[in-house]
């Protein structure tokens, strides 16, 4: 299902009017619907919030087209992502929390990255494609890797997906991995739902510069699209 072409595309609802704007308080702390660099542009409805930085820096060949989409060059060897600079909790937590994105793979590849979170060496949150059409969520801290993965989700290239990812130190289960259709509420039954019930080991340390990733980290050759992520420091059901 590769082919020699590498990029990323992140879809934003690039709708100009009146600003309809999340509002990054109480547990959200990150909401980007990737219609600009600028997370929360108010030039666009949706638009999103960030708790910390706001700014994306583009990695690669990544980019913005006419404030609405954004996308690389082709033939790239993967690595070409968004990332946003961290600090203390201020984007993600690692001993709980919760992401919501919604994305579609033109062109896929194992181990192609969709959203990475890097603190220091031996830690990370980390989503990825598995296989030939399934996916992996895993959450590492201290160099133990606890990972959960998809195993009938049957995802197909051209096709629109809703994922959650939820991590918590205090109670199983500790990792959940769900995916369902992109046309689905979060509410309705998933494609597949799959739990880790074993204990996690705590990160060693908090991502800082570049920490926050959204698109193809992995030197891969693989096209994904994103059309918006939602961070969260709880445990929960729904954005």
């Amino acid at each position: 299902m590769s082919s020699p072409v590498s990029a990323i595309s992140l879809i934003g609802s690039g709708i100009s009017g009146e600003p309809s704007c999340d509002s990054c308080t109480g547990a959200l702390l990150f909401s980007w619907y990737c219609n600009d660099p600028t997370v929360g542009d108010t030039g666009y409805s949706p638009c999103g919030c960030s708790a910390g930085d706001s700014e994306a820096s583009a990695n690669g060949t990544v980019g913005i087209t006419s404030g609405e989409v954004i996308t690389t060059d082709t033939g790239e060897d993967g690595a070409d992502y968004y990332s946003f600079d961290v600090s203390s909790n201020d984007l993600v937590v690692g001993s709980v929390g919760t992401t919501f994105i919604q994305f579609t793979v033109t062109t896929w590849i194992d181990d192609l990255k969709i959203w990475f979170v890097v603190p220091p060496a031996g830690n990370w949150l980390n989503l990825f494609l598995e296989g030939a059409d399934e996916m992996t969520f895993s959450y590492r801290g201290g160099y133990d890797a606890d990972a959960i993965s998809t195993n009938s989700a049957d995802l197909a290239v051209d096709t629109l997906y809703k994922v959650r990812v939820r991590w918590r130190e205090a109670s199983s289960p500790y990792v959940t991995l769900t995916v369902w259709a992109g046309t689905d509420d979060w509410a309705e039954t998933p494609i597949e739902d799959r739990e880790y019930t074993s204990t996690l080991t705590t990160w060693t340390g908090q991502p800082t510069t570049d920490g926050y990733r959204v698109g193809n980290t992995a030197a891969v050759n693989g096209v994904v699209k994103i059309d918006f992520i939602k961070t969260y420091n709880d445990y929960r059901d729904t954005p």
